[in-house]
């Protein structure tokens, strides 16, 4: 680590080997921070993979900074392999998928995740975090601390820390937490218990960042006189820059969808669309659409329930590397963001930096629909208005059986507050401030 660099602190439960959305964030704070003056030391929970990708060395970073990976007692991870032979849940009658996408067979880990397991299943994590915390900054002597959460427990792993180290703390709050719209709590006490932790952090930490306008006023609700700034996911362009994928000229018009869907985030809304679409005899020659993520076996389930496997093709969960060449090679994005006037889902930004255009199904007077309507002009479709869906894919199909390919309207200009890099220079710069 280099003696010139001012250290900071990074508690988080999202850190390679682990994928999905939420790891980007972590990993561009890892990675560009040094431009700005600040090595990260990164405190994460120990998860078992053969490789640790995304310049991940043993417990070295590939950058400026050091990675420690703390052993923890994994229970989700012990109920799943217990069930890894179990088939995979299915929609149930209320169209919702399940909120936890593995070890979730039985009904045993939810049950724990909801009524014992408080905030979250990384509470076992809490003890174990805290006491490494403290070696590393008995050696290190950072000079500031940032947690991120989901998980909100390295918030609470940053509270313990507080209490014995007078460092300046940034608390990132990459979704809400007792307000969280995807949760539903079994009791109005497990509720009232998340918001008095909630409370608990915002009063000890120096400011609070979040990614959303919306989330953030519900923080400064929260705790009033907080200070809280916005910081919005974004991209990485060095992910666009190593592949040389491309859509197919001519049809059929292509589709992608790309990320997790949980809870109310469902494809429901777009194969209702699809179904329409089939209806009016648009064939499977002239429309494919492509699921990336997990949840695979629910997507495919719901797929056939609709009659509608020959226009969908289901991938799973793919690297980063690969996820990012699957949607160049499409024409489309689709979007489903789920409820909540403050979601805007981190794969909203790599959709624009690969200048597709974006089918957006959900989302209209939050947060999310002024992004879209700044860097594409466009606005999002209701999730009830499958009409609406179909006449805008009726159009691309007929775009690109007359013209051959598909014209993103991406402004680049106003898409470039949105790299990674500029966006950790404004965390280094806010971390410059607390620490003068």
């Amino acid at each position: 680590m280099e003696n010139n660099l001012k250290k900071v602190l990074i508690i988080t439960s999202s850190f390679p080997p682990e994928g999905g959305g939420g790891v980007r964030r972590v990993l561009g704070y890892a990675r560009y921070l040094s431009d700005y003056g600040w090595a990260p030391i990164i405190l994460t929970p120990y998860k078992k993979a053969p490789l640790l990708p995304d310049g991940v060395e043993g417990r070295r970073w590939r950058g400026s900074g050091t990675v420690y990976y703390v052993p923890w007692l994994d229970i989700r991870g012990a109920i799943n392999t217990l069930e890894r032979f179990l088939p995979e849940l299915r929609p149930g009658p209320e169209r919702t998928f399940s909120s936890y996408l593995s070890a979730n067979k039985t009904g045993l880990y939810p049950w724990l995740r909801s009524w014992l397991l408080v905030p979250d299943e990384y509470v076992t994590w809490l003890r174990p975090a805290a006491k490494k915390a403290g070696e590393v900054i008995s050696r290190f002597h950072p000079k500031a601390m940032v947690t991120v959460g989901p998980s909100h427990v390295s918030h609470l792993v940053g509270l313990r820390v507080s209490r014995c180290n007078d460092l300046p703390w940034i608390a990132d709050f990459k979704d809400p937490w007792a307000d969280n719209p995807f949760i539903g709590y079994p009791s109005i006490l497990h509720r009232r218990l998340n918001l008095r932790l909630e409370k608990k952090v915002l009063g000890a930490c120096s400011m609070a960042i979040t990614v959303s306008p919306s989330i953030r006023s519900g923080l400064e609700r929260i705790h009033p006189g907080l200070r809280a700034e916005v910081l919005p996911n974004g991209f990485d362009p060095a992910s666009f820059r190593k592949t040389g994928a491309g859509a197919e000229k001519g049809l059929p018009l292509r589709i992608i969808h790309a990320g997790l869907l949980y809870g109310s985030r469902t494809p429901f809304p777009f194969l209702e669309a699809l179904k329409l679409l089939k209806a009016r005899g648009v064939s499977p020659a002239e429309l494919q659409a492509t699921f990336l993520g997990a949840a695979s076996g629910q997507t495919m389930a719901a797929v056939k329930r609709e009659g509608l496997e020959e226009y969908v093709e289901v991938q799973g969960h793919v690297p980063h590397e690969k996820a990012v060449d699957t949607i160049l090679a499409h024409d489309i994005c689709l979007l489903l963001p789920g409820p909540g006037k403050g979601t805007i889902t981190g794969k909203v930004f790599e959709y624009l930096a690969a200048g597709k255009p974006i089918l957006c199904i959900g989302g209209r007077g939050g947060d999310l629909e002024g992004l879209l309507w700044e860097t594409t002009g466009k606005r999002p479709f209701e999730i009830n208005d499958p009409e609406g869906i179909s006449l805008a894919v009726t159009e691309w199909i007929k775009e690109k059986g007359s013209k051959g390919t598909i014209t993103g309207n991406v402004n680049r200009k106003r898409l470039q507050a949105y790299d990674r890099s500029v966006l950790t220079g404004r965390l280094a710069k806010w971390l410059d401030q607390l620490t003068t």
